[in-house]
């Protein structure tokens, strides 16, 4: 099996981001998307206090397809309770929406500040329109060192997951296999 040198976005994924008012300025709402139903699989925490995107995604991936995936940073959406459960479930329909999907294909993850009650509202009004942002986001991995080009604030994914300054990895590789099939593979970890 042979990788790419550089990582690519799969053919037919798309990305965008933007802030929708959690965060002051900096852009707090990542929505990815296929433009078909794709398999999908998660790892999820084991703690016995998973937070609200957990329960849910645990729900959402025994289907074992996804159209999309909607992530937030500044808030974790974490020891929030059955309300916190119902806005991840909202968070979900808004995308849905957007993207004219069932919400049972969207993943919901969130990262932040753990306690906090997840301002939904702002995340339903800031992914309308995002379908019309989405974009081929080749630039998941930079050059060299990992730190984006002077001038380059990296790929809209990466800069949606932004917390505290730390960087999400975003990561796909083509492996070449038998017969001259090609399986993509992509990651997402913060």
């Amino acid at each position: 099996m042979t990788f790419h040198d550089r990582a690519r976005f799969p053919r037919g994924f798309h990305c965008a981001s933007r802030n929708v008012g959690l965060k002051p300025e900096a852009r707090d709402l990542t929505l990815f998307a296929s433009d078909v139903d794709a398999a999908a699989a998660a790892v999820f925490t084991r703690n016995q206090f998973p937070g609200a995107p957990i329960i849910l995604g645990r729900e959402t991936l025994k289907g074992g397809v996804l159209r999309a995936i909607i992530a937030n940073s500044k808030v974790s959406n974490v020891a929030t309770g059955e309300r916190g459960v119902q806005n991840a479930r909202r968070m979900a329909a808004a995308a849905a929406g957007e993207l004219g999907t069932d919400a049972g294909k969207v993943l919901v993850s969130s990262t932040g500040v753990i306690g906090v009650q997840l301002p939904v509202e702002k995340i339903e009004a800031g992914v309308r329109g995002m379908k019309a942002d989405l974009q081929d986001d080749r630039r998941l991995q930079q050059p060299g060192n990992g730190r984006p080009e002077p001038g380059e604030e990296g790929s809209p994914g990466r800069r949606g997951f932004l917390v505290n300054g730390v960087r999400a990895e975003l990561c796909e590789q083509r492996a070449s296999l038998r017969r001259g099939q090609a399986r993509y593979l992509a990651r997402i970890e913060n």
